[in-house]
């Protein structure tokens, strides 16, 4: 007779493979440095308000890892866009809630939970009012696309006109496209360095803003 030895069937949980991560948690907590990750995505400008990202890998516990994975992105017609794909603010919260999902469906693998549905949604906002003072509903918009300068990016705005005395100024704004923090505004009139305030019922700034290159 022949004996013939059996594996145990790994256990699955909501499609998670509970051995492998229990036996990747063991080795991080032996090794914190089989724990460090570190990624990276090239983007390239595919002309308009378009762009392609590309993935060819990562690295973990100081392995290189090959994938290979691309994506579009794209803005609305309403932000100069042609509207062929999701634009970066809905990848970025679309990356948050996908970051959620799988921390909770790994957590309910690991205590033996398992799902039938699991659904996130997430809303966000951004304000470009900063700065600018005082300002209505309704009064103040971006209405043409900004300009990339660099590490700057560099807006204008419409605002109403001969509603009140006090309306919030056309000032024009430069952002760090890295941190979102404000690096400078410009008050068109009168000409130079704006106060730190920028002053109230201003002209607007409703055109296009456009990069001058020098020969």
């Amino acid at each position: 007779m022949t004996a013939v030895a059996k594996t145990a069937a790994p256990r699955i949980v909501n499609g998670i493979n509970v051995d492998d991560l229990m036996a990747l948690v063991a080795g991080v907590e032996q090794d914190a440095a089989k724990g460090k990750t570190a990624w990276q995505v090239a983007t390239s400008w595919r002309g308009q308000t378009r762009c392609r990202a590309e993935v060819t890998g990562f690295t973990i516990g100081g392995e290189e890892v090959p994938r290979c994975f691309s994506f579009d992105i794209d803005e609305p017609h309403e932000l100069g866009g042609g509207n062929a794909f999701a634009n970066p603010q809905e990848h970025l919260i679309a990356a948050l809630n996908a970051c959620m999902t799988v921390g909770y469906v790994a957590q309910c693998a690991i205590r033996g939970i398992t799902l039938d549905s699991l659904e996130i949604e997430t809303e966000g906002e951004i304000d470009l009012r900063g700065g600018v003072g005082d300002v209505k509903p309704g009064e103040y918009g971006v209405t043409s696309p900004p300009v990339i300068v660099g590490d700057r990016l560099v807006t204008g705005a419409m605002v109403l006109d001969n509603r009140r005395v006090d309306m919030p100024g056309g000032v024009v704004r430069a952002f760090d496209v890295r941190s979102g923090a404000q690096l400078w505004a410009w008050d068109p009139v009168p000409p130079g360095a704006p106060p730190p305030e920028p002053v109230r019922f201003r002209p607007n700034c409703a055109c296009a803003a456009a990069r001058r290159s020098r020969a």
